[in-house]
């Protein structure tokens, strides 16, 4: 086919950057190459080679709505960036940038936009103006700190700042009506804002490798939460009223220092996996028992003695992981665990003699021990 007189300007300027330019079908992550519609250039990829400015050429695409430069080098964005206003997806992933400068709040009209594994250390306010964006990711950059200007994204759907420099994540975070995945591990946050919980759409809190001590109250009104996973922190004990937060799945509190947990956990009534190792629990409640959904308990390098009576009526229990714990014995009642598929009881040097006729009945039914 023959190209348009847009592809041909558009190949040539990228000739004189070095890199071949062809028609595609579609785009993908690693492709160097554009997509047409209609005669017009509507997609353009640019992936692993070395990119340090965007031709001018690009600023006249005006029917542009996908652009992915990756991996290439790119230090600055162009001012001109910001005319782009087709503009709807735009990945700007593994390059050298800088900052988000003023141009991308131009484009009113973007729903998806990535720059992570830059160097970012700034945002333009002017962000906050690309009110109709869903998805931002930002992971593996250089911020101290989130603008203000942020919390005008009303659209947002995914915010991803993990593996930053963030201490505090601004409160008008709550804000963010339509936002179901917050994602800001590995940063060096000292808590939550306060009314998390307002987040009504949040299903997905991923929040470990921080520094946070406690966990917002709030946080239990977080009428939508699913995921709560918090592990690698120094807590010290998880909220009194976690069992309001009733769509919670999944729960993962592993490496704090939370050494008993709240009766309320029981009334988790989807509970599916838990997850409570390395931490300083020397006991577990009986309310347990009645997380008649849970799947997956690990309780891995707590100093825990004996397993209560609770587990007994965890019927669909499959997976119970209590290494490296203090164990004297294993309960007879295990082997009436209609469920249970995997025992992970390593490293537990008190367990007396009766451990290994239990191991023997548990095996015979089917089920994998490790100890």
């Amino acid at each position: 086919m023959i190209p348009s007189d847009e592809e041909k300007v558009l190949i040539d300027a990228f000739r004189k950057c070095g890199i071949g330019m062809a028609r595609v079908h579609a785009l993908d992550h690693a492709c160097t190459g554009y997509t047409v519609d209609g005669g017009y250039v509507t997609g353009l990829s640019v992936a692993d080679h070395q990119l340090h400015y965007l031709p001018d050429a690009v600023s006249r695409l005006v029917r542009l709505n996908r652009l992915f430069i990756l991996n290439t080098g790119l230090k600055v964005v162009p001012r001109w960036l910001g005319s782009l206003c087709s503009l709807r997806h735009l990945r700007l992933d593994g390059n050298a940038l800088r900052s988000l400068p003023c141009p991308i709040g131009l484009l009113r009209d973007l729903q998806y936009l990535s720059a992570r594994a830059n160097r970012i250390s700034s945002i333009s306010d002017k962000l906050g103006n690309c009110r109709g964006l869903r998805y931002l990711d930002l992971q593996d950059n250089r911020l101290a700190l989130l603008p203000a200007a942020i919390c005008r994204l009303s659209s947002l759907q995914l915010l991803n700042c993990a593996r930053n420099r963030l201490q505090a994540l601004p409160g008008c975070i709550v804000k963010l009506a339509e936002l179901r995945e917050l994602r800001v591990f590995d940063n060096y946050l000292r808590a939550l804002p306060l009314h998390i919980g307002r987040l009504d759409a949040l299903e997905y809190l991923h929040a470990d490798c921080n520094h946070l001590v406690s966990l917002p109250n709030s946080l239990t009104k977080a009428k939508s939460l699913r995921i709560l996973r918090v592990g690698r922190n120094r807590l010290q004990q998880l909220p009194c009223d976690i069992g309001c937060a009733r769509q919670l799945l999944w729960i993962d509190v592993g490496d704090n220092i939370i050494t008993r947990l709240p009766d309320s956990i029981g009334r988790l009534p989807v509970l599916r996996e838990l997850y409570l190792r390395d931490n300083r629990l020397t006991r577990l409640p009986e309310s347990l028992g009645a997380l008649t959904q849970l799947r997956v308990l690990n309780v891995t390098g707590n100093p825990l003695t004996f397993l209560p009576r609770a587990v007994a009526r965890l019927k669909g229990l499959s997976s119970l992981s209590a290494s490296y714990c203090e164990l004297t014995h294993l309960p007879a009642f295990l082997t009436h665990q209609p469920s249970l598929r995997y025992v992970d009881v390593r490293f537990n040097s008190a367990l007396g003699s009766s451990s290994p006729h239990i191991i023997g009945i548990l095996r015979d039914s089917g089920c994998t021990v490790d100890w």
